[in-house]
């Protein structure tokens, strides 16, 4: 009886009133003309739906032109392409982009070529080099110190142990690695000269020159104008006929929350929940670490509580390289129970390979971007030998064992003939189990799955020729599918966020930037691949097989 007289006196007045505000707040906002906006991949442009609500917010707040600033930052090729795609749909709805650059790389390039106009500073330089990876192999210098690294693969292109166990990539791998480079870049390639309207040939041509100069970009076609960043300000009167009023982004994107906040309450959406795991796929994180990891104990949390009051549909967004075997089969277990109950599909980053793609084979639908990273489905396992380089130091170690198993355990001594079968034959039952996951969430048989595995990495382009993956697209294109798949518009869906990543401890929070940044700086060097080795000694894993460095 108290609520319903609540709702009919009060309630009506709590509308009209966030109506007015919610009016103002829309009339204030749509005087600015020119949206400022900085790529620089800052925190908050790191989530998956950013550039989603950028666009909305773009089309709400009626900006008649941006101008864009592009940063150097590595972003990875499938993010690249995913706000490549919603530059491109500002574009096409009428709001020209005006980009200015102080210096540029292929990344750059990439972006601002599906813009209206570009423009490069007057000393400023392209460094044009197109798509690469660098392998760096640890396996001699090792082997100078007196360690060895034993390790035992399931698939001929599973490589993720090479850098610590040889010198130079085996040549599956470099055979695989070359395919896969030059379907990257002949996208990337294909992509700049569709927006620049250049033929391919020209564009390889400056892409081997690797340094071009503002001079040349501008007589080759690739910027539109040489200029410095605040004679922007005329080209905006130009395309406007008039100055416009700018507006920074982070404003803009405040003014949308508060907008999307006054919504009317009686209008019930549907609930699609986007469910972010982002990392290697470890037990527990190293705590004092700025990346983001997918351990059990967090990853398990969020999808059992999906579980117990599940949404309408589930994004499963996944951005990982892989780790753990164990672990991604514990994580695939749950996200299984959560199909059962509600439609997920998954959405791949940046790179979604071996555990990554695990933890997703038994979703309803696979959505990966072409320029993304997948497959690598593979087992490896293996230990660091250090017991020469322990005596080289004068340091003996003697063991005692009731059982030759123990010797398994350590890491002063190699593995025996028989162990390494075992251990060998553990991690082939691994992988058959892996290939079975797969071969059941994409309805392959044995032989299909064994032709796309062995550890090869694959493009999203190829991995959807090989069925791999079911469409090729973003986080708008998974968001479709399973309001598809759960039968819903939509329009009428609301769209919850939730990135889920190990909480740092408060003392490592208190050590500031520069203790963070010095071990982000020794993973960056040793790579990813190592940490997740060196975390989960003799435990089989499903690694993908390199770190990936743009150039």
């Amino acid at each position: 009886m108290i609520r319903l007289l609540f709702l009919l006196c009060f309630f009506p007045l709590l509308l009209a009133l966030r109506g007015v505000f919610a009016l103002l707040l829309w009339l204030r906002i749509r005087r600015a003309g020119v949206l400022e906006l900085v790529l620089d991949h800052s925190r908050l442009q790191k989530n998956p739906l950013w550039m989603r609500g950028l666009e909305q917010a773009i089309v709400l707040c009626n900006i008649r032109a941006v101008h864009l600033r592009i940063r150097p930052a590595k972003r990875g090729w499938a993010t690249l392409q995913e706000l490549r795609g919603g530059l491109g749909r500002i574009s096409e709805s009428g709001v020209p982009i005006l980009v200015t650059l102080e210096s540029a790389d292929t990344e750059s390039l990439y972006l601002a070529s599906v813009c209206d106009e570009v423009y490069l500073a007057p000393l400023g330089d392209l460094m044009f080099s197109g798509v690469a990876m660098e392998l760096v192999f640890l396996g001699e210098a090792l082997e100078r110190f007196g360690v060895e690294f034993e390790v035992v693969s399931a698939g001929e292109y599973k490589s993720a142990a090479e850098p610590l166990s040889r010198s130079y990539a085996s040549p599956a791998n470099r055979r695989a690695l070359k395919t896969l480079v030059t379907d990257l870049h002949t996208q990337v390639r294909k992509a700049i000269a569709e927006g620049r309207n250049l033929d391919e040939a020209e564009v390889q041509v400056w892409m081997d020159k690797g340094i071009v100069s503002a001079a040349d970009a501008l007589e080759a076609g690739l910027v539109d104008g040489v200029m410095y960043e605040h004679a922007i300000e005329e080209c905006l009167k130009r395309r406007l006929g008039k100055s416009g009023r700018v507006i920074k982004t982070k404003r803009l994107e405040r003014s949308f929350r508060m907008l999307r906040r006054l919504t009317p309450v009686w209008r019930r959406k549907s609930r699609i929940h986007v469910l972010h795991l982002e990392g290697a796929i470890m037990r527990d994180g190293p705590r004092f670490s700025r990346k983001t990891r997918i351990t059990q104990e967090e990853s398990l949390a969020a999808i059992e509580a999906l579980i117990d009051s599940p949404p309408d549909g589930v994004v499963l967004y996944i951005n990982s390289p892989g780790g753990s075997a164990l672990v991604s089969d514990i994580i695939w277990e749950a996200m299984e129970r959560l199909v059962a109950k509600v439609p997920v599909v998954a959405c791949f980053g940046n790179v979604s390979a071996s555990g990554g793609y695990y933890v997703a084979a038994g979703c309803r639908e696979i959505v990966a971007q072409p320029l993304g990273l997948t497959g690598s489905i593979g087992v490896i396992s293996g230990k660091l030998v250090l017991g020469e380089a322990l005596a080289r130091l004068g340091v003996h170690v003697e063991r005692v064992a009731g059982a030759e198993g123990g010797e398994v355990l350590s890491t002063t001594r190699p593995l025996t003939e028989i162990q390494r079968k075992h251990l060998k034959d553990r991690v082939r039952e691994i992988y058959a189990e892996f290939k079975g996951r797969v071969g059941a969430g994409r309805g392959m048989d044995s032989d299909a799955v064994e032709a796309v595995a062995q550890g090869r990495v694959w493009s999203g382009s190829q991995a959807h020729a090989e069925g791999l993956v079911d469409h090729l697209g973003g986080i708008d294109c998974a968001i479709e599918r399973v309001c598809v798949l759960a039968e819903i518009s939509p329009k009428r869906a609301a769209i919850h966020y939730q990135l889920v990543e190990k909480a740092k401890p408060f003392w490592a929070r208190m050590l500031g930037g520069d203790a963070q940044a010095f071990v982000s700086r020794v993973e960056g060097m040793v790579g990813t691949e190592v940490l997740v080795i060196a975390s989960h000694p003799r435990e089989p894993l499903a690694m993908w097989p390199v770190e990936m460095r743009q150039d």
